[in-house]
């Protein structure tokens, strides 16, 4: 099971996510990062380097804290994609487009 949330997000470029939290020594530690890590592997658009798997207090109350803590989901995730660019493997900024977010 989990719990994908789509966001858009007006600073940072390229698309990213936010992932659940578990300790190093946890099996999921490392499956939390399968889904980012196959994006990473597919797009350009996708910057597995900016993704964060930490939930810190002040976010305690969003979607995706909310349904890993509270109903126990293993695989809850906030995509983000940037408004404006992403930068390329060669590092070029590219601007989005509706097909690119398609």
């Amino acid at each position: 099971m989990a719990f994908i949330d789509f966001h858009g997000h007006s600073a940072k470029p390229n698309i990213f996510s936010y992932g659940p939290e578990y300790q190093n020594d946890n099996f999921h530690y490392y499956m939390s990062k399968f889904i980012p890590d196959i994006l990473q592997k597919r797009t350009d658009m996708f910057d597995f380097s900016r993704c964060s798997f930490v939930i810190p207090y002040s976010k305690r109350t969003t979607a995706r804290a909310t349904f890993f803590n509270d109903f126990g989901v293993e695989n809850c995730y906030t995509f983000e994609a940037s408004f404006g660019n992403y930068i390329n493997k060669t590092n070029n900024k590219i601007s989005f487009s509706s097909t690119a977010y398609q």
